[in-house]
């Protein structure tokens, strides 16, 4: 307690950025002192919303919460990335410090074998007066029709065969002057961290449902099927068929054409036993 007894004699002015991150780093040890700290910190009016923007707390949580050895998650996520930046969906920058947009990132568990853990990246957080990625972006129009009417075909027909595109988002290229804006911050060691940025559409930006539907729409004119547009629910195909002879005429074509793409069906499920032992 002797630490916290010198922290109340500090004065606003007394208060700079190292001070709060030798506290920070006690976060994992002394708990309790940290949430005290941070308190007497708010009462002194220290503008910490500014600092917990700053390059230098976002490199510090990630070494506190990314770096636990032994803890499932932040293993998963090093995993993650690895994968990413191995299949060219990822690159790393030479600079730190980029003039554009840092993406906050965290993982998800999924009851997945194949993808226990997914990792999500938010262009929604803003910091103190300044926009987030998605405010800066256009989220109309939407061309994406209601998840009702999506529902409501499986009411109307006897046989329904569904599917979704394989990682769909990282099968469009950025522009490499839009990169900047994708920018994330990784500790990949003790006192060794990185920027790296996206070569590819990032799924929670607002105009990716929007791109991708439009890449959608350029391939399957070029295929002569643009009737097939109207079956995609974003990356999920959804139709449904009367006779079985029809779904499994439309299951090899639909298949044949979203692979010349580059943009593989997978997951296919449907009601139609014999399609379904095959397709498993």
């Amino acid at each position: 307690m002797r630490l916290m007894s010198q922290i109340k004699r500090l004065s606003k002015n007394d208060i700079g950025h190292g001070m709060i991150m030798s506290l920070i780093n006690k976060k994992s040890s002394e708990g309790k002192l940290y949430r005290k700290v941070m308190e007497h910190l708010r009462k002194c009016n220290y503008d910490l919303d500014e600092f917990f923007n700053t390059t230098d707390f976002i490199i510090c949580m990630l070494e506190d919460n990314v770096l636990q050895k032994g803890t499932p998650i932040p293993r998963r996520l090093r995993k993650g990335i690895a994968i990413l930046l191995e299949a060219g969906f990822i690159e790393r920058l030479e600079a730190l410090k980029i003039e554009g947009y840092y993406m906050p990132h965290f993982g998800v568990k999924k009851e997945s074998r194949t993808t226990p853990l997914c990792i999500v990246f938010n262009a929604s957080v803003k910091s103190k007066d300044r926009l987030s990625l998605n405010d800066c972006l256009l989220s109309d129009p939407n061309l994406v029709e209601a998840l009702y009417n999506w529902l409501s075909k499986f009411r109307f027909s006897r046989y329904a065969l569904t599917a979704d595109i394989s990682k769909a988002f990282h099968s469009i290229l950025l522009d490499p002057s839009d990169a900047k804006y994708t920018g994330f911050l990784w500790c990949e060691a003790p006192n060794r961290t990185a920027t790296f940025a996206f070569q590819f559409v990032v799924f929670s930006v607002t105009v990716s449902p929007f791109l991708l539907r439009q890449v959608l729409q350029t391939h399957l004119q070029r295929e002569g099927r643009p009737d097939l547009l109207s079956q995609f629910y974003v990356d999920n195909y959804i139709q449904t068929f009367n006779e079985t002879q029809s779904l499994m005429q439309e299951h090899k074509c639909t298949r044949e054409n979203l692979e010349r793409a580059n943009m593989p069906l997978t997951g296919w499920t449907s009601n139609v036993r014999e399609l379904d032992e095959r397709m498993s």
